[in-house]
């Protein structure tokens, strides 16, 4: 899942509850990000990222298609 946050005693808890939180928050935005994107597209980015090669045709394809529409 992600790092586990150690609670030291030089630590303040209200620092680490804002730590998480900020993780939280950056995480949730890309997933949203992602998913409007493939709203948009149709193609899922996250598999691109992770080497999906059938997704990565897909793109591929996507981009060929709008080049040709562009000329």
């Amino acid at each position: 899942m992600g790092k586990v946050l150690t609670m030291l005693p030089s630590l303040d808890r209200a620092k680490v509850n804002q730590a998480i939180s900020q993780k939280h928050k950056r995480r949730s935005l890309l997933s949203q990000a992602f998913a409007e994107l493939k709203q948009e597209t149709g193609i899922d980015h996250r598999k691109v990222i992770n080497g999906d090669t059938k997704e990565k045709n897909r793109l591929k394809m996507k981009q060929y298609q709008d080049a040709l529409k562009d000329k």
